[in-house]
């Protein structure tokens, strides 16, 4: 207890002795003459946008040293909310630095990592929404001699070089990113029935010198993900897809991105590549998903899916399903799923409109409130208006399609092609 009431005494002590600013030349922000504030961007000025001003009365809103620059060797004090003679590191110190109490600088503490080793280097990895984060702390690098500012990936180049500062646990960190995708700077993929790895390798150069002492830092980072409709796409490297961004139901609640990709698998994991051949009456699976979706709060549901034999919608038109239902208008459809969740899925068949040479797959996506009985068959739902209009569209087309033939293909190759974006409604009920 004494103890504890001895440091105390020494923390009222050291605020007695503060002092802060109250001086007229530069002014304080809160002069009624100066009406001034201070911003992150800016910093500290009167409502004239020239003069400069001292804060107080806590008008900082970056809490740093940065707010106290009017004045020459005063420095924030986060406790008084004012500048003060008495030197500080405002920000607060990492765990890992200690305050310079010359120049009010944090710097690294020799002592946290001393008798470090390159060995002893564990760079977090983090793992969320389809980015690959590997960080290292700076104080420790510094102390075993690497350079955190050299950071890259297999592929070096400026573009692959997504770094910054960062904060874990109390420590300064410097992180790169690396996006969770085939090819894309250098990732090494695999997967296996229920998952994709992605890796890529992390290179740290030692600060450079007369003397080279040092070897590289190499680490191999990898992420693991759930094979999904979604996250399978990412491991395609030419997937047949359509996205567009559609204002989200409601006044001010933003926008989200609904995508239509075509699958060859019951599973919807293995994406149709661009220049992957298909036949006709082989099956397809259609997904339609909005990871920006609430699904706490919204359901998607297919409406109505049709395919044309041109973008031109006044043309010829098979329904492949109506009212949330498979159609079976002389082509096979299965809906698998509809109207619970933030995805929709539907199976049918390839197929050609005789004497063309394409099909376009369009479709009607609806957005129901939660509580609503969005997943049932019903053709009185498609009657009511419309909240807005955009859209996303496939088309096929088969490579082998000869004018002047007979117009049947039941085994001709198929190439599956992203189309330019038409029309997805989007309805509340």
């Amino acid at each position: 207890m004494k103890l504890l009431l001895f440091f105390a005494l020494c923390s009222l002590l050291k605020y007695a002795d503060a002092q802060c600013y109250s001086g007229a030349s530069p002014i304080l922000c809160s002069d009624a003459s100066c009406g001034g504030s201070c911003t992150s961007d800016n910093g500290c000025y009167c409502n004239d946008g020239i003069d400069e001003c001292v804060p107080d009365s806590g008008l900082c809103p970056m809490e740093d040293n940065s707010c106290c620059a009017a004045l020459s060797k005063w420095y924030w004090d986060g406790t008084l909310h004012c500048c003060t003679e008495t030197v500080e590191c405002s920000p607060s110190c990492y765990s890992d630095e200690v305050c310079n109490k010359e120049s009010a600088v944090c710097n690294c503490n020799a002592s946290t990592y001393a008798g470090n080793t390159p060995q002893d280097l564990a760079p977090t990895v983090s793992c969320d929404g389809g980015v690959m984060i590997a960080s290292v702390s700076q104080c420790k690098l510094e102390e075993i001699g690497y350079d955190y500012e050299s950071f890259h990936l297999i592929d070096s180049s400026a573009a692959c070089t997504f770094t910054y500062n960062d904060t874990i646990k109390n420590l300064r960190e410097r992180s790169i990113q690396v996006k969770a995708a085939i090819g894309w700077c250098g990732n090494i993929n695999s997967r296996d029935s229920s998952k994709i790895y992605f890796t890529n390798t992390l290179h740290i150069s030692p600060f450079s010198g007369p003397l080279i002492t040092k070897n590289p830092i190499v680490f191999n980072f990898t992420c693991i993900y759930n094979l999904t409709m979604q996250t399978s796409l990412n491991f395609s490297l030419n997937p047949i897809l359509s996205s567009v961004v559609i204002p989200s139901p409601g006044a001010g609640l933003g926008y989200f991105t609904v995508t239509m990709s075509a699958y060859s698998d019951s599973q919807f994991t293995v994406p149709i590549e661009s220049d992957q051949d298909i036949y006709v009456g082989s099956d397809i699976y259609v997904g339609i998903f909005s990871e920006d979706l609430d699904a706490d709060s919204f359901s998607l549901r297919l409406e109505k899916c049709y395919a044309t034999p041109s973008q031109d919608l006044s043309t010829p038109n098979v329904q492949l399903i109506s009212g949330g239902c498979a159609a079976n208008n002389g082509v096979v459809t299965k809906v698998i799923k509809n109207g619970d969740g933030s995805e929709a899925r539907f199976q049918t068949s390839a197929f050609l409109f005789t004497n063309y040479p394409e099909v376009y797959l369009f479709c009607e996506v609806a957005i129901c409130n939660k509580s609503s009985s969005c997943g049932a068959c019903t053709s009185g739902r498609s009657g009511k208006a419309a909240a807005s209009g955009v859209g996303v569209t496939l088309s096929f087309q088969d490579k082998s399609y000869d004018p002047n033939g007979s117009g049947h293909h039941t085994v001709s190759p198929w190439t599956m092609l992203a189309a330019s974006l038409l029309g997805l409604f989007v309805k509340i009920f």
